[in-house]
């Protein structure tokens, strides 16, 4: 069954309702944005939580030393690690905790067409090694994810097999159901997509997206 991440959470009452409703992953960011945390209201958030939810932490390529601080202090599970892909960068925080290292995928309809499907692969072979699992998310030129734009998913086809695949980028209620039929990635992630304002979770979207993702 995949699994799915409510990213972007930044009040008590949504942690709450995302897990009783079945989130597997919870997600504050840390890495800039409308939804960044601070450690102390990210702790507050993370407490909440109850357990085998996991909880993961946001954070950019340039927060490398203040990373394992604030996972600690809010007792992260697991570190998403947004830019470029960097494998030591990745292996510098394994051991302590999870890692999942996040890699730009080219929206669907932009000049030039899709992305080159053997780089591609070759990035994900790379990274796999040094982390647990790679999140796929669309790029966009000055922002490091949350574009709430989708990627062509058809290029899903195969790559589970090489490192457990996360997917994000355009994903909502209404099309989430579709991406687990056809592809079956081991995690879906959504922010943008079951809010009604930057990091707050509307209830009912919230709800359906869970349903089905499940569903599919």
């Amino acid at each position: 069954m995949t699994r799915v991440k409510i990213c972007g959470l930044t009040r008590r009452e949504d942690v709450l309702a995302a897990a009783r409703l079945g989130a597997d992953a919870l997600g504050f960011v840390f890495a800039g944005g409308p939804r960044q945390l601070t450690a102390a209201q990210a702790r507050d958030l993370t407490a909440a939580a109850p357990p085998f939810v996991n909880r993961v932490g946001v954070f950019g390529p340039d927060q490398r030393k203040e990373a394992p601080a604030i996972a600690e202090a809010c007792r992260l599970d697991t570190l998403q690690i947004l830019g470029p892909p960097d494998p030591a960068y990745c292996a510098y925080f394994r051991g302590r905790f999870a890692i999942i290292a996040a890699i730009g995928v080219p929206a669907r309809g932009d000049n030039g067409g899709g992305p080159d499907l053997n780089a591609l692969a070759e990035t994900i072979a790379d990274l796999a090694p040094h982390v647990d699992g790679i999140l796929l998310d669309t790029a966009k030129a000055g922002m490091l994810g949350g574009t709430g734009q989708a990627f062509d998913w058809s290029i899903l086809s195969g790559m589970e097999a090489v490192c457990p695949l996360l997917v994000a980028g355009g994903l909502n209620p209404e099309n989430v159901g579709a991406l687990v039929a056809a592809a079956q990635p081991w995690a879906v992630d959504v922010s943008s997509g079951i809010e009604s304002a930057p990091g707050i979770k509307d209830a009912a979207k919230l709800a359906a997206f869970i349903a089905a993702a499940k569903r599919g």
